[in-house]
């Protein structure tokens, strides 16, 4: 799931700043405000994330993967991908019954069945396995939610491009006065 927004440069304020300053060097200032708006973007949805799922920043911050603008591409993107999480980092504990993880906050949950309880496995990363069979194997992991469909939620969603549609003329307006200063100092 990818987050996206267009950005319109209001040449009118801009004209006489832009007039001072070559083409190259515009397009680098937008590539760096685009840049630093999605950092800004990732930033502010980590937190949102977490409070549907429960688990570390940097396992949310890990799937979220930047797209960078440069001066030829004038595009950044903030991209949540991956897989279903390894229910490993949902902060399980293992008790008599089994283990229970946390997928949401404050929800613990049992995992497995009557009979067939989960266990976790050190010598494998920790991992939650639980048997298929009443036989020692097959045993299959489990796994929880994909982070890019909590980021695909409404709220995330709305507040990340609230995050971008107030961040990008600040880093814009930024970028291009320090081109200016730049300039002028020749």
């Amino acid at each position: 799931m990818t987050v996206s927004f267009k950005a319109k440069l209001d040449n009118a304020s801009w004209s006489a700043t832009l007039e001072a300053m070559e083409g190259k060097k515009i397009r680098q200032a937008v590539s760096r405000a685009l840049n630093k708006t999605a950092v800004t973007v990732r930033k502010e949805a980590n937190p949102l994330i977490r409070e549907e799922r429960n688990l570390a920043a940097k396992v949310v911050r890990d799937a979220m993967t930047l797209v960078k603008a440069s001066s030829n591409s004038l595009s950044a993107a903030v991209v949540a991908s991956g897989r279903p999480v390894s229910l490993r980092e949902f902060k399980p504990t293992s008790g008599k019954r089994g283990v229970a993880v946390a997928v949401i906050k404050g929800k613990r949950k049992l995992i497995g069945e009557p009979g067939r309880r989960a266990f976790k496995i050190e010598k494998f990363g920790n991992h939650i396995y639980q048997r298929e069979a009443t036989g020692r194997t097959p045993i299959k992991q489990h796994f929880g939610p994909s982070l890019p469909t909590a980021f695909v939620k409404g709220k995330v969603q709305q507040a990340a491009l609230k995050v971008a549609g107030e961040t990008w003329p600040k880093r814009m307006t930024e970028e291009l006065n320090y081109e200016l200063n730049v300039a002028t100092r020749k």
